[in-house]
């Protein structure tokens, strides 16, 4: 399944790296929405995209997603009132947050590098992610994606600088 994440609509307001915030109100391993509600902490891993990293890397950012995102969410229906409340085209794949998958950069001017993201993270809309089907290992889906051949098949695909998630599903 290949999903991309949130836009948060305001990054300065929450967004940080994760060493500005106090460790305490930092969660690194929640495995899904109840475990972060239950956690009480205000920050939570975030999968920004970044610079071509291959295999691990780029978790530079953490997100206030305390109460289920809430701040996030009322700051969406603000700005974005003709959504009527529907967020899932500003907030996408919510119900996919924490989960362990693959990622990579949607825009690079580099060849496209794939990453192993653990669980605990949130997901943005340029971090593109790959979420294994049953049974398929992430170790295998990292290692096929990150093979000499598929940058070549993602060039012939996209023309420009970016790896959105159809070209990678036609891989």
């Amino acid at each position: 399944t290949l999903k991309h994440g949130m836009s948060t609509s305001d990054n300065n307001r929450f967004l940080r790296q994760w060493f500005e915030v106090a460790s305490g109100n930092l969660s690194v391993d929640s495995e899904d929405a109840a475990a972060a509600n239950a956690s009480g902490r205000r920050w939570f891993p975030f999968c920004k995209g970044g610079g071509a990293r291959r295999w691990f890397g780029n978790a530079d950012y953490v997100v206030n997603w305390k109460d289920d995102g809430a701040e996030i969410k009322a700051e969406t229906n603000r700005k974005y009132p003709y959504l009527k409340g529907n967020l899932g085209f500003v907030i996408g794949a919510e119900d996919y947050y924490f989960r362990e998958a693959t990622t990579w950069s949607s825009i690079s001017s580099a060849a496209a590098a794939f990453r192993f993201l653990p669980t605990g993270f949130i997901i943005c809309n340029k971090g593109q992610t790959l979420y294994p089907s049953d049974g398929i290992s992430s170790d295998y889906l990292l290692g096929a994606l990150n093979c000499t051949v598929v940058p070549l098949f993602l060039e012939a695909l996209s023309p420009t600088i970016g790896y959105e998630l159809g070209y990678v599903k036609q891989i």
